[in-house]
């Protein structure tokens, strides 16, 4: 008797993909902890780019944002990894849609981090390497979540099961 072979399901290997991202998105929070920190004690010599108009948004310091929506994409990917149900807590958050929300924060993220990066280089004239790293990471996020999506749509053809919905 010939026994039908079982879908290939793609969630190690999107989980594979987001492993990865993890450790790039705890980076940033790092970065981003440290970065806020510099912003309020000076201590790395920072000054150009802490004291300019490009510091904040909105009276609160780039870095601080950032270590709150870095740790929002952390908790994100973390559970749709161990599928925690969002949708318990409010409706709409079924897996697939936390993951395009993490898709648009990452587009928003990244183009925001072109605009500072832009602004550093220049309008300030100011190289930071921390600055630029964390800003650097943020694409290698967004290219982490893209390529995470291709993988999911890829799997949803072939074996027409959506393990994210």
């Amino acid at each position: 008797m010939i026994e039908a072979s079982q879908p290939k399901l793609v969630r190690p290997k999107v989980n594979k993909i987001f492993i990865t991202t993890l450790v790039f998105i705890f980076i940033n929070i790092a970065l981003s902890a440290l970065l806020t920190y510099d912003f309020y004690i000076n201590s790395l010599g920072l000054e150009g780019i802490t004291n300019s108009q490009y510091a904040l948004l909105g009276g609160i310091p780039h870095a601080l944002i950032g270590v709150v929506f870095y740790t929002l994409l952390f908790i994100a990917i973390i559970g749709v990894m161990t599928r925690i149900p969002f949708h318990k807590m409010l409706k709409f958050l079924r897996p697939q849609m936390v993951l395009d929300i993490f898709r648009w924060i990452s587009y928003v993220g990244a183009l925001y981090a072109f605009y500072l990066s832009y602004a550093e280089i220049s309008i300030l004239k100011v190289y930071s390497p921390l600055y630029l790293v964390q800003q650097l990471l943020i694409f290698v996020i967004l290219g982490m979540q893209i390529w995470a999506n291709i993988v999911i749509s890829e799997g949803k053809k072939e074996t027409q099961v959506c393990e994210f919905c």
